[in-house]
């Protein structure tokens, strides 16, 4: 079965919206979402190839070490 996410354990306690992800506990960002961000896109369940985001996504990096 296909893995559809970025699996990883995160670095340090931090919020994301009302959870509390601690630090070492493992977490999911699941690419099924991807481009369907109603704040990013205009109708984000209808596919349309030349549309452009109202805040256009920063580079993400996915693997490999990250330095700060």
């Amino acid at each position: 079965m296909p893995d559809f996410g970025a699996h990883r354990l995160a670095a340090a306690d931090v919020q994301v919206g009302d959870v509390l992800v601690k630090k070492g506990e493992a977490v999911i960002a699941s690419t099924f979402s991807a481009n369907r961000d109603p704040a990013a896109f205009e109708n984000p369940e209808n596919m349309n190839i030349n549309r452009t985001a109202v805040h256009p996504p920063k580079s993400v990096k996915s693997a490999g070490v990250r330095k700060k």
